[in-house]
């Protein structure tokens, strides 16, 4: 069975200078193919640190385990449990192609009409086994105009959406892949400039 292993290293009985101990890390870092969760600078390090180690079969994070004991590090593991797992499957993340954000007020619109839309979206998304997530929030900053409904990685803005103005939204865009234009209010894909980085 495969777990995503985060490992903490808790180095503060290792006598050894931080800059050294960071090279000594790194090593065990390129070892795992892991990525660090905490920067791993030139600094005085604390009492530990967290990264990932990724998806890891139990007998080789008992492996590694051994390995982190020769080495005089402390090291323990926080595989993400069963609930986690399930919780993951059950949004869809590893399989979703889109990320619905929806906005159910109270300051956009009344709530009522809020998670009404909502409710729809749940049980249409069902419906069609659509590969989405879905997230409600109550506040996208706007205040006005809502319900508000943002697809991901699209990045289009509809404003004042009801359980109709959906089902076209559904089948138009979602499922069809074309935006519905004249409910459209903004878009912003946020993906970055070309030959430029994001800040």
């Amino acid at each position: 069975m495969s777990c995503l292993a985060i490992a903490r290293l808790d180095f503060r009985h290792v006598e050894i200078g931080p800059h050294a101990l960071g090279l000594e890390l790194r090593k065990f870092f390129a070892l795992l193919g892991g990525k660090f969760l905490a920067d791993l600078g030139d600094e005085p390090l604390d009492h530990g640190f967290d990264f990932e180690i990724g998806y890891r079969e139990e007998s080789e994070v008992s492996r590694q385990k051994s390995l982190f004991r020769r080495s005089g590090f402390s090291f323990y593991l926080a595989a993400v449990n069963d609930s986690i797992q399930a919780g993951l499957a059950k949004a869809g993340v590893a399989d979703a192609r889109r990320h619905l954000f929806v906005c159910i007020g109270p300051d956009c619109c009344h709530s009522r009409d809020g998670e009404a839309l909502w409710e729809f979206i749940k049980m249409r998304v069902k419906e069609t086994g659509l590969r989405v997530m879905r997230t409600k929030a109550a506040c996208f900053r706007i205040c006005a105009g809502g319900p508000w409904l943002v697809v991901y990685p699209d990045g289009t803005w509809y404003g004042a959406v009801t359980p109709a103005r959906f089902e076209r939204i559904l089948r138009q865009h979602l499922l069809g892949g074309e935006p519905v234009r004249e409910w459209l209010v903004a878009q912003n894909s946020l993906a970055p400039c070309a030959g430029r980085s994001p800040k």
